[in-house]
């Protein structure tokens, strides 16, 4: 299960293919930001009211969503007896558990916690979950119940905040969440870095995604496995700062990723070793995956001042093609 949430945090943009063309999912409400901790260094959001319309969206979420985010779907489903995921929004950050855990900043450390926004039956989820006995735990005027997802510290616990939000992840993280709305930690909306990048983002995008800077040099190392290869590339990766991925759709899918790097000088070699990964992974796949090898040759790397900017176009049906070949299965 963790491989698959690393994959859904390092490879955002790849969510947003899953929702229809033409389809613009309104920015996430402050209410919604405010429920996650200051400290998180990952965050995201995507709308998947869309997605559902698509007739194989329900092998590319097999694919990709972690199992933890699916078999959670497929528990709201069955507690409200509906024929699809009630599940219209839903925004997901990295957290540790508490302020006693160390090094809480470091890249790779924590758990997916999310938000989902929606409409939901409380009466019907309660008199489905006591039908059924499900394990709960007390929290104030919260019931965190045991959603069954997982096993001991990684299995998913939710909470009914109001008819339109549920908050789940693994329990002690998701008590951080109600400790911020319950004003005993800080949230998120304090965090002037990561607010200035959700800022440009929100409301610009289908599906968006901010990093700081501990956790971009691992989220662009899993994007691009193979820079690793070079030895030289270690050091600027772990130097560089901020990430910004942004997604657009019209008739095709437009992704634009923008990571500050420490100088100019950086920037320019680290998109030059960007550029030697990309072609080796498309000499790789070329025989077989020929549509992953076709994403990568319109993949574009350019320095910009001491910006490094990627950008990539994909058409749906290119899309489908790499479904599949269940490109989105392990890692890319």
């Amino acid at each position: 299960m963790e491989r698959n949430i690393v994959k859904m945090l390092r490879l955002l943009p790849l969510l947003l293919l899953a929702l229809a063309p033409d389809a613009y999912a309104g920015s996430l409400d402050s209410s919604v930001m405010g429920m996650f901790p200051k400290d998180v260094g990952e965050f995201g959001c995507a709308d998947l009211s869309q997605a559902r319309q698509l007739s194989w969206y329900p092998q590319f979420e097999a694919q990709l969503v972690p199992v933890s985010l699916y078999a959670f779907e497929q528990f709201l489903e069955a507690a409200q007896m509906g024929q699809t995921s009630p599940i219209e929004e839903v925004a997901w950050a990295r957290m540790t558990a508490s302020d006693a855990d160390s090094d809480r900043s470091a890249a790779g450390t924590g758990q997916l916690v999310g938000v989902a926004v929606g409409e939901f039956d409380a009466d019907a989820i309660q008199s489905f979950l006591n039908s059924r006995k499900v394990p709960s735990v007390q929290m104030g005027n919260y019931t965190l119940y045991d959603a069954g997802t997982g096993s001991e510290a990684s299995d998913v616990f939710f909470t009914v905040i109001d008819w339109k939000t549920i908050a789940f992840g693994p329990l002690q993280q998701l008590k951080r969440i109600l400790n911020v709305r319950g004003g005993e930690e800080d949230s998120l909306l304090e965090n002037q870095t990561m607010m200035t990048l959700i800022d440009e983002a929100n409301g610009d995008a289908m599906l968006w995604g901010v990093l700081d800077s501990a956790h971009t040099g691992g989220a662009i190392g899993q994007l691009v496995p193979e820079v690793s290869s070079f030895p030289q590339s270690q050091g600027l990766i772990r130097k560089m700062k901020e990430l910004l991925i942004v997604v657009r759709v019209s008739s095709d899918i437009e992704l634009e990723l923008q990571a500050a790097s420490g100088s100019k000088e950086e920037a320019i070699l680290l998109s030059q070793l960007l550029q030697a990964a990309v072609l080796l992974r498309s000499y790789q796949t070329s025989t077989v995956n020929p549509s992953l090898a076709q994403m990568l040759n319109t993949v574009s790397i350019a320095a910009n001042g001491n910006s490094l900017d990627v950008s990539f176009v994909l058409t749906n049906e290119q899309l489908i093609s790499l479904i599949e070949h269940n490109t989105f299965t392990g890692s890319m």
